[in-house]
């Protein structure tokens, strides 16, 4: 079986750096790792992982627990979130383990998984505030990190500034002329939705009939609450949805309805770049902001590690980007 040391020899490249990059570090250079994955491969390398961990105590398992109940925008989102993240770890020699729970608030089960030696810690997704699991977690010591965040307290996360985000739809709907403007929001009780809802409050500055509808963010929830709207007194000008998922519903309402968008009724929504859910796939295509969830892997992967090899380093905070895209689904309002 070739060794570190037989690829070191094939690369001219130290151990150290070879364990390195096999190891998915960060401080390893693009062509260096390259050199290395090419040569681990033609010389049929195999990591040792029993061996790692009877080296470092660590078994090079990471955890996900989930409830087996969720709503249809989880259940859609998880895939893509499993997929991703479990690559990316699988890069660095680690193995993503998915746990499914019977109950949501089950929260016994993360004791039961680290005691057991079987992982080394968690990702914790779908944050809530005073979330139990973050608090649990935290108090035990044992590490995690958090797609999302939970403002009651400092913990390692990544996620995107939410208030920002919304505020950028709303500002470029003020610049066309929208002053009533609706925001199909997420579950009032969740942090993100919380965030985006106090971005959309500064944004619009009291203008206008503008107002906020929190409510799953599912094709029906988006459908059902633009019903409301358009049939309700003073409809908006302009809607602004959480997700492509509720957009797509606000599109299927305003067709049913009669109207056209973006002549009767301008849209916006955040898009996370889900595989099925394509911006210029709608007709017309649709704009606003956009940050792939794909970004959000590596910087989990990596503040993992960190917390691993520096246990006691301070909460670590990684903010992702988002752009702003026009698209085709908004002008300025009909006098």
């Amino acid at each position: 079986m070739a060794t570190l040391k037989d690829i070191s020899k094939e690369t001219g490249i130290s151990i150290t750096q070879v364990s390195r990059a096999l190891g998915g570090f960060d401080d390893v250079n693009a062509e260096t790792r390259r050199r290395v994955e090419e040569a681990a491969a033609k010389l049929g390398y195999r990591a040792n992982l029993m061996a790692r961990g009877l080296k470092t105590g660590q078994s090079g398992n990471v955890a996900m627990v989930v409830p087996r109940q969720l709503d249809a925008s989880a259940r859609e989102v998880l895939f893509e979130v499993v997929w991703g993240i479990s690559a990316e770890f699988s890069r660095r020699g680690k193995r993503l383990i998915l746990h499914v729970t019977a109950y949501a608030n089950d929260i016994s089960v993360y004791d039961q998984l680290y005691r057991s030696g079987g992982v080394d810690g968690f990702v914790v997704i779908g944050p809530t505030v005073n979330d139990p699991r973050i608090v649990q977690l935290a108090d035990r010591g044992i590490p995690f990190v958090v797609h999302g965040r939970d403002p009651s307290c400092a913990h390692d996360f990544v996620d995107l500034d939410n208030a920002a985000l919304i505020g950028s739809m709303v500002s470029a709907a003020r610049k066309l002329g929208h002053a009533d403007i609706a925001f199909l929001n997420g579950p009032a009780d969740l942090p993100f939705a919380q965030a985006r809802a106090r971005g959309f409050d500064q944004a619009v500055k009291g203008a206008g009939d503008c107002r906020i509808l929190n409510a799953p963010m599912t094709f029906e929830a988006g459908h059902d609450l633009t019903i409301s709207l358009l049939t309700g007194k003073n409809p908006p000008s302009a809607i602004i949805a959480g997700n492509l998922m509720m957009a797509a519903g606000v599109y299927a309402a305003v067709k049913e309805a009669g109207l056209q968008v973006p002549r009767d009724l301008s849209v916006l929504a955040h898009d996370d770049g889900l595989e099925h859910y394509d911006p210029d796939a709608f007709d017309p295509p649709i704009g606003g902001t956009r940050s792939e969830l794909g970004a959000a892997w590596s910087a989990l992967a990596s503040s993992f590690d960190r917390r691993i090899t520096h246990p006691d380093i301070e909460a670590q905070v990684t903010e992702l980007e988002f752009e702003f895209r026009q698209g085709a689904s908004i002008q300025p309002p009909r006098e």
